[in-house]
């Protein structure tokens, strides 16, 4: 009868041990809930086909959605870039309203906002630029993964770009949202001309010095346009 007694007793301080030690367990970590989507700082993006084609090129819009980053009133402006993932090269500009600079081709998409308050919130994916398929070249052809970035910004504290890059005013960026995406492109990229007109170098050289020696002969002078020639390609 006392090994009964006994077994209930340690039973009970078994259970009332394990009651304590979950509920200590559950107190340290209570369940995460995810803050409303109006009290987070982010601004996302979201990139979307135009129904409509503009002058015979196919646009997309730029859309988002969420806080704007600016802690007081502002002109809210941006730049809009593409990178190539694998390589992190910028993509070129084939328009000159979408260049970068007069000494730069890589791709820019200015964004202006406007004068915006302080805590504007975005509830919905909301129009902030564009841009056309055709006026964007990638470095490489095929299947790439595009990271697509908006910088934002005060106008009247710029950040200045060079080829894609921030050379000043790194400290004035207020906010940077990206999205990737898988983009698929038959055509070379200007990488890929670059590389193929440098291999094609060599040939070119085989077919002149063919063409020299096509009679026979080869003279010095056509020597001479030969090698001045490789020394200012190659």
């Amino acid at each position: 009868m006392e090994w009964i007694v006994a077994f209930l007793v340690l039973w009970g301080i078994s259970a009332l041990i394990s009651s304590n030690s979950d509920d200590t367990s559950s107190n340290s970590n209570p369940p995460q809930q995810k803050p409303p989507k109006n009290q987070t700082q982010n601004l996302y993006l979201k990139i979307s086909k135009d129904t409509v084609k503009k002058d015979g090129y196919t646009f997309y819009n730029v859309e988002a959605e969420g806080r704007l980053p600016n802690n007081y009133a502002m002109n809210l402006v941006g730049a809009l870039y593409f990178y190539d993932d694998e390589t992190a090269l910028p993509f070129l500009s084939n328009f000159d309203v979408t260049n970068e600079s007069p000494n730069s081709r890589v791709f820019r998409r200015n964004i202006d906002l406007g004068f915006q308050e302080a805590g504007l919130f975005y509830p919905k994916f909301t129009n902030i630029t564009n841009y056309a398929l055709e006026g964007i070249q990638p470095p490489h052809k095929g299947s790439r993964s595009v990271r697509i970035t908006a910088f934002f910004y005060d106008a009247a504290n710029p950040v200045v770009f060079n080829n894609g890059g921030i050379i000043q005013g790194k400290e004035n960026l207020l906010h940077i949202s990206e999205i990737r995406k898988t983009l698929t492109y038959t055509e070379p990229g200007y990488r890929d001309e670059i590389n193929n007109a440098y291999n094609c170098k060599p040939l070119m050289v085989e077919i002149a010095l063919q063409m020299a020696m096509s009679d026979g002969l080869f003279d010095e002078s056509e020597g001479n346009v030969i090698k001045n020639w490789i020394k200012q390609e190659i």
